[in-house]
This record gives structure tokens, C-alpha cells and sequence, in this order.
């Protein structure tokens, strides 16, 4: 008779999915919107392979998210000890001064503003040379279709917050 300890565990809901996906998306600041726009597969399908719990994702699914990423394959599979491997997590961080880059050229108030942001991203494409397309980050919140709502339809909006007279939400 076997003991509790060697049972394997089937339960969805206690599993950790064996992907990181979620995790290096948005290491690297990317929405599942821009993923979409890269894959050309819908937001609400993407939203319920990143959140699978039991390996339901085929190895096709797995290459379509590694090249909207830009990852290899492995590194959505693999559970590195300390979370993200050195490379990805180099490569996120890159990406998010690169966007910053393209916000400060895209806003410079002077041409000597311009000339820096400039010759900041030029020394970063020396590093590495595939931040070439990315793009600034967003000044307001992603547009969307008239017929989407977004997330925070999905959230739960308290009204036993509001205070008769007051305009504060706090």
C-alpha cells in the first residue's frame, strides 16, 4: 500500500502549469494584446493558454508564443532555479530601456534631447541589434474595439467605498 506523500497529484487547481509563459511575457512588458497582433490569434484565446494548468497547450501553441516573445522554446518549458534564466532576464530588461528610449524620442521637447535618446538607442541596437522594432511604451491605455471592454470590466467594482458627499474613491 502506498503512502500519501507517493501519490502523484492530478488536480488542476493545485498544478503549476508546466509553462512559464505568463511569466516571460511580462518579464519582457509585452501585452497579450501586442502577442495577439504578433501571432494574429485572438486576446481571449491566448489569455486561456497562458493561464492552462495541466500541459493542455500543443507543441504548436508552445512555437507560436516562443516566436511572439522572441524565446526559444525551451525557455517557456524550462523551471530555472532562481526564475528567469540569465538571458531572458537580461533581454526583458533591455527591452524595457529600450522602450523607454523610444518614449524619449518619440517626446523630446529639443533636438538636443532627440540627438541623446538617438544615440542612447543606437548603443543599445550595438548590444543587440533585434530591439530594432520595439516600440515606445503606451502614453495612454491600449485602444480598443468599441465591442471590447478590457480587464477591468472583469473586476468587481465595490460601491460601499463611496462616502455620501464625497468625490474621493479612497
Amino acid at each position: 500500500m502506498s503512502s500519501p506523500e507517493e501519490v502523484p497529484q492530478n488536480d488542476a487547481a493545485t498544478s503549476v502549469p508546466p509553462h512559464r509563459i505568463a511569466q516571460v511575457r511580462q518579464a519582457q512588458s509585452i501585452t497579450l494584446r501586442t502577442v495577439s497582433r504578433r501571432s494574429g490569434v485572438p486576446v481571449r484565446q491566448l489569455r486561456a493558454e497562458e493561464e492552462s494548468g495541466g500541459g493542455e497547450l500543443t507543441l504548436s501553441a508552445l512555437h507560436r508564443w516562443a516566436r511572439a516573445l522572441d524565446v526559444p522554446v525551451t525557455e517557456l518549458l524550462t523551471e530555472p532555479e532562481g526564475g528567469l534564466t540569465d538571458t531572458i532576464a537580461q533581454r526583458a530588461r533591455l527591452v524595457r530601456v529600450m522602450k523607454t528610449i523610444e518614449a524619449l524620442r518619440a517626446h523630446a521637447e529639443s533636438p538636443a534631447m532627440r540627438r541623446i535618446a538617438d544615440r542612447l538607442r543606437d548603443q543599445l541596437l550595438e548590444i543587440m541589434p533585434e530591439l530594432d522594432e520595439i516600440t515606445a511604451w503606451p502614453r495612454e491605455g491600449s485602444r480598443r474595439q468599441p465591442h471590447e471592454g478590457g480587464r477591468v470590466v472583469e473586476l468587481p467594482y465595490r460601491l460601499d467605498r463611496f462616502e455620501a458627499g464625497s468625490d474621493s474613491l479612497l
